[in-house]
């Protein structure tokens, strides 16, 4: 239509989530190529403004611009509203930049699906001696390919299923521990609605 496009970014350089993904599985300098191309092929109709938090949107359509729109994407995980959950990390921040948390003990991963995944294969690559994943899901449920799976297998990966986080126990500062609880599906395709908690099933793994 001919529009002259700005595109705000709050980090210094764009691609979003995908920057998110481990080089091991997407190479940044994939997404590098990728926005490049894009941003050439727009023959000097898009310019790309990176730094730049925008914090007033009628600011900028009372200013130069006829229309805004708003498509920054997941900036932060779901909390889980769970007893000590702020000394948890959340995964933007992990996989931002892994290599600076220094995990080489035990490392338990809340999730079940590629984040998880991705959050599990770069703690392992990363020195943790052992990562377990606990999941509401099954592992035939989890939402990963199956080549995925059996990597996860290989790389001694452990899967907790079937269980939910209840709390984050902390002693001097520090996660001591932590307490789940089993779950069960009320129905036979997995369905976020219909996941019980176990009463009696509650336990504290150190």
């Amino acid at each position: 239509l001919g529009y002259h496009i700005d595109i705000f970014d709050q980090k210094a350089r764009i691609g979003g989530s995908a920057r998110l993904i481990p080089n091991f599985r997407l190479p940044k300098e994939m997404i590098d190529e990728d926005t490049s191309f894009l941003l050439a092929s727009a023959k000097k109709n898009i310019e790309v403004k990176t730094g730049e938090t925008v914090n007033n949107f009628d600011k900028l359509i009372k200013s130069e611009y006829s229309a805004v729109v708003l498509s920054g994407g997941l900036s932060e995980s779901i909390k889980l509203g769970i007893k000590n959950e702020e000394y948890a990390i959340d995964f933007t921040k992990y996989l931002d930049n892994p290599e600076r948390y220094d995990y080489k003990g035990r490392v338990g991963i809340v999730g079940g699906g590629a984040t998880a995944m991705d959050c599990a294969f770069s703690a392992k690559k990363y020195g943790a001696k052992e990562v377990t994943i606990f999941a509401l899901e099954n592992i035939y449920e989890m939402v990963v390919p199956e080549e995925e799976i059996k990597w996860f297998q290989d790389e001694g990966i452990g899967l907790q299923s079937r269980v939910k986080l209840s709390s984050i126990n902390i002693t001097n500062n520090k996660i001591s521990a932590i307490t789940i609880n089993d779950v069960e599906l009320l129905c036979e395709k997995f369905d976020l609605s219909k996941i019980h908690d176990v009463e009696g099933t509650e336990r504290t793994r150190e």
